[in-house]
This record gives structure tokens, C-alpha cells and sequence, in this order.
């Protein structure tokens, strides 16, 4: 099913950079959409792991660095009492790690961007192209985790469930709106609202099994770590660092979002 709606002038300047792998999006039923989307995220995925390896790998291993460096027994902090000087560097690591994991969603998405056009940009340039962005960026996202907080508190209710699901489905693409389209944070949501019209169902189910596929990688994660028993958990940690973070969820969630975000584009662009 394809969205009638015309796109605005930057929505059209934004499609007109997009290739597909397949050239033209053929019409697919839900079920199709679905699988090709999949298909699409494990191929993109396994023609450049490397690089997509080393982009998530310098913000989350510069994280981890600050991490053990200013505070090495981290995992110990719910046991201790922490005085005012560890409480100011517990709050400016987590504000690191929410800047550096906007970074490297955001860089993923140049990079994913390039390589559907056939073009070579370096996994530099990727974050440089991001920086002149980040204070949109940060608010958007913030916006969003504010948003997604609330969702979560109510899911303790009956009404929780439906609401998160429904901020997944409906503003999974302000970065790609930002990025694409220089859409400021508050018209980023509004621009991932209108691009997700008649394709909420099918969102939802990638989403679905994108959260399967993530629980299973989480349970392989609590599965290996009690049986890690060196000194300070040092495996575990470099496990956290290099291989949980960078093959699960900032590349495959990365990766599936952008292209879906193509293909819609894509597809309204063709009926315009």
C-alpha cells in the first residue's frame, strides 16, 4: 500500500539523493515488505560489518574508557555510598553516553545513506557530517526519551504497552528527518508522523521482531556472563564494549530504520 500524500519540497530534495539496492521499490503486500526489509538489514549488515563495527565502536569505546578511568568499581556504586564528587562524574558519564550513542545512530545513517547511493565516505567524515547537527539532534532525542519515560512509567498500566508502541511506529525517523530534510527537533516528529502514514502496520511488525531478535541477543549476553569469573569481570566488560553493542542494537536497529525510511520515501516519491 503506498501513501498518496505529496511530500514537501525538502522531502522531494531529500528522496532525489536516494538509491535503492533494487532500483524502483516493486508494490509488496505486508508480509513482503516485511521480509525485505529484514533481507535488506542483514545484507547492507554483512557487506560492511567492519565498517559498521568501527562506528560503533570508537563512541562506546571512548564511553568505556571514561567509564573504568574515572570510575573503575562502576558496577560496585548501589553498594556504596557515593560522595558529591562521584555523583558529578556518574552524571556527566551518562550524559556522555547519551551524546555518544546519538552520534553513532546518526553517523550510521550517513554512512547507510552513501553506501545506497554507491558513494564512499569515510567512518570520519560520517561523524563530522553529523556534528554541525548535534544540538538538534540531542533535543529531538531528548524530546523523545522524555516521551518514551513517560510510555514506559504507564506501562504499568493498561494504557502503557499501546503508547510505547505507538511512539516506536510513529517517531522512529526524526533523526533521519533531521539529518535528511534539516527539519528542526519539534518538525522532526511531525515529519516522521505524516512519513509513516498507511505503513504503521508493517513498521510495527519489523519493530516486533526486531524486539525478538534483540531479546535473544540480551539473553546470549546473561547467559555468558556468570560464567566469566576474572578479576573486575575484564572479558565481560570488553565484552559489553566491543562485541553486545556494536552487533546488536546501535547497528541492527540502525540499519533497519534507515531503510525503511528510504523505501517510504522512495515510494512516495513514485506516486507523486
Amino acid at each position: 500500500m503506498n501513501d498518496s500524500d505529496s511530500p514537501d519540497k525538502n522531502s522531494t530534495q531529500c528522496g532525489k539523493k536516494i538509491s535503492d539496492f533494487y532500483n524502483e521499490p516493486t508494490d509488496l503486500g505486508n508480509f513482503e515488505w516485511v521480509k525485505y526489509i529484514l533481507i535488506s538489514t542483514l545484507k547492507v549488515y554483512l557487506d560492511n560489518i567492519f565498517t559498521f563495527i568501527l562506528i560503533s565502536l570508537i563512541p562506546v569505546g571512548i564511553f568505556n574508557i571514561l567509564r573504568y578511568a574515572f570510575i573503575p568499581d562502576i558496577n560496585e556504586l548501589n553498594q556504596n555510598e557515593l560522595n558529591g564528587f562521584e555523583l558529578l562524574l556518574f552524571g556527566i558519564l551518562l550524559i556522555t553516553g547519551f551524546f555518544v550513542s546519538i552520534l553513532a545512530t546518526a553517523a550510521l545513517s550517513i554512512k547507510i545513506n552513501s553506501i545506497k547511493l554507491g558513494e564512499s565516505i569515510s567512518v570520519f567524515n560520517c561523524y563530522l557530517s553529523v556534528w554541525a547537527k548535534i544540538g538538534t539532534l540531542s533535543i529531538a532525542n531528548l524530546v523523545f526519551f522524555v516521551l518514551f519515560f513517560a510510555a514506559a512509567l504507564l506501562s504499568l498500566t493498561i494504557f502503557g504497552l499501546p503508547l510505547i508502541f505507538l511512539l516506536m511506529v510513529n517517531f522512529s525517523f526524526f533523526n533521519q528527518v533531521i539529518l535528511f530534510e534539516d527539519k528542526g527537533p519539534i518538525e522532526s516528529f511531525s515529519g516522521s508522523y505524516e512519513l509513516v502514514k498507511t505503513f504503521r502496520i508493517r513498521i510495527f511488525f519489523v519493530i516486533v521482531l526486531l524486539l525478538i531478535l534483540l531479546l535473544f541477543l540480551y539473553s546470549l549476553v546473561w547467559i555468558i556472563e556468570p560464567k566469566i569469573n576474572l578479576m573486575n569481570n575484564l572479558v565481560f566488560g570488553i565484552l559489553e564494549v566491543a562485541i553486545f553493542p556494536i552487533t546488536g542494537i546501535v547497528p541492527i536497529t540502525g540499519i533497519t530504520t534507515m531503510l525503511i525510511y528510504i523505501d517510504i520515501k522512495q515510494r512516495k516519491l513514485i506516486n507523486t
